[in-house]
């Protein structure tokens, strides 16, 4: 888009010789202004898949619903979020990444991850990396990765020294991921491992502390209850006999006992695909040490699990959560938010009603689905494995087809300008409102759109949300006598008769002689004139 900027979607290739060496991952598409506003408040979010928001995409992720929620929130603020999270990175990305982020001027950055610190890119057991093991080596391959000259004998030397590996694409990058990688608690890789977490994230807090931009620093959630290790090893005991433990001890209702099995079990996961305790211990003392917010993200989980045991209830497999995790997740960042006080006084807006209005819809739990099923279809989980199904007992012809258009290729763009058109012809305003207004959150230059989403959410009755995307339409475009004269409207909807006084008053401006803005002037005037 003209005057935006998004965060490069070929990033992942910079950690590889060739473009065609790296997987098939990139960030969702977040367009952000190139030259920040005075009056913005721009907030970053980093870090792995769960922060990225796998497998809804953006808008079943912290960013999307985060987004959702602050218009309600803070509906006078100008916000903008921006994520730069995405699957398989690690905390040398995030490292890698935070100069850049710094370069945009944010006011607020949020971190989510730990996840892929031992078998993400880069990782001390990961596929996907040189010099395994190697911190200082890899922080050098970093720094050298600014040179020109480095690149250009990264694409010569690569091609030359790896063969091509036929299997390479074979299976879910998950399964590539995982395929022979196995890292004992003994192992030197997990102390490297998580000294290299530390080192990492803690550098990356001091560069924002050291610019005045405060962090919000996420503790991490995985499955417990209702995922057996990935591998358990041949030493007694091993994880598959503290994770039997544990089964036994809930069923008996001793689950206070039963959680220190199962978090045994995950930590003796030979496989590492869920952070070990460790992990948490080491961001809780990182937050202390650089004054980071502490968001704690697994108490929250915790609290809305049963018997405080985190499973399926909340999580799609082993890391992901599903929809109302993430908005879980979501709201332990908001309320963070809203203590801070960095965007002063926030309207009260109860999450139950928010959890009505997450950003997602029928056709993304559809698509959703068949991604989680893809990959605990294949190593290393079991047919075993069991996850919760998010679909609707029916869905609604149209909208499954929609979501097999989706599934066959269809742009998530094309396919939600379809959802909009359904609800409108369906009569449904408040679906439709909310259909447009996510298309003008993905599309933000596009002042048509606000003014779409705006008219719906009046035709709705949700006057703020209408007046939300008024006023976006005319800070897009503020010549357009008809996008003027409705927000003239939503102000008089929201009781702000001063707002709509300006709103007409503009339209004069630009029209002197517009006979429904002079009528409109005068009877707004005379209004205020008898307010006591």
């Amino acid at each position: 888009l003209p005057g935006y900027r998004q965060p490069n979607p070929a990033v992942i290739s910079r950690y590889f010789g060739t473009p065609s060496a790296a997987p098939d991952i990139s960030p969702d598409t977040h367009y952000f202004l190139a030259q920040k506003p005075e009056d913005s408040f721009r907030i970053f979010v980093m870090g792995g898949s769960s922060a990225a928001g796998f497998p809804y995409g953006r808008f079943g992720s912290v960013s999307g619903m985060l987004q959702q929620r602050v218009k309600r929130l803070f509906p006078e603020k100008q916000i903008e979020i921006i994520s730069v999270a995405m699957s398989a990175i690690n905390s040398y990305a995030i490292r890698d990444f935070s100069d850049e982020v710094l370069a945009a001027q944010p006011d607020l950055v949020l971190i989510y991850a730990g996840h892929n610190e031992y078998l993400g890119i880069m990782g001390t057991g990961a596929v996907f990396s040189s010099f395994a093991g190697m911190h200082q080596l890899k922080l050098v391959y970093l720094a050298l990765l600014d040179s020109h000259l480095f690149r250009l004998l990264q694409q010569v030397i690569i091609p030359l020294t790896s063969g091509d590996d036929p299997e390479v694409e074979r299976g879910t990058l998950m399964a590539r991921v995982a395929e022979g990688q196995r890292i004992p608690l003994a192992d030197n890789r997990f102390e490297v491992g998580v000294a290299q977490f530390r080192d990492n994230i803690g550098t990356v807090l001091q560069r924002f502390k050291e610019n005045d931009v405060p962090v919000m620093l996420g503790t991490l959630v995985s499955n417990e209850k209702d995922l057996a290790p990935f591998v358990s090893g041949d030493e007694s005991p091993n994880a598959d006999e503290y994770y039997q433990n544990g089964q036994t001890l809930a069923a008996q209702g001793q689950f206070g006992r039963a959680l220190e099995q199962f978090q045994l079990a995950r930590d003796l996961d030979l496989l590492r695909f869920r952070a070990p305790g460790i992990f948490n211990e080491t961001l809780r003392s990182l937050a202390a040490e650089y004054d980071a917010i502490l968001v704690d993200v697994e108490s929250s989980f915790r609290r809305s699990a049963e018997q405080g045991l985190i499973g399926n209830q909340l999580l799609l497999e082993h890391v992901h959560p599903n929809r109302y995790g993430y908005f879980l997740m979501t709201e332990a960042y908001v309320e963070a938010l809203i203590a801070s006080g960095l965007l002063g006084d926030a309207t009260a807006y109860p999450s139950t009603a928010s959890w009505q209005e997450i950003p997602l819809t029928d056709v993304d739990l559809l698509v959703a689905e068949k991604k989680i099923k893809d990959i605990t279809t294949q190593f290393p989980f079991t047919d075993e494995f069991q996850y919760r199904s998010e679909l609707p007992d029916s869905i609604e012809p149209e909208l499954l087809r929609l979501g097999e258009a989706r599934l066959a290729g269809t742009s998530w763009l094309a396919a939600q300008q379809d959802l909009l058109r359904y609800y409108q012809v369906q009569n449904e305003h408040g679906e439709a409102a909310r259909m447009a207004a996510l298309l003008f959150d993905a599309i933000p230059n596009q002042a048509r759109t606000a003014f779409v989403a705006g008219q719906l959410y009046f035709a709705a009755r949700d006057w703020s949300m209408a007046l939300y995307y008024h006023k976006k339409a005319i800070r897009l475009a503020p010549d357009n006598i008809e996008y003027l004269m409705m927000a003239g409207r939503s102000f008089m909807a929201n009781k702000q008769p001063e707002g709509a006084l300006a709103a007409v008053e503009s339209v004069l401006t630009i029209d002197p002689d517009n006979k429904p803005a002079r009528y409109q002037q005068a009877r707004i005037s005379q209004m205020l004139e008898q307010k006591p």
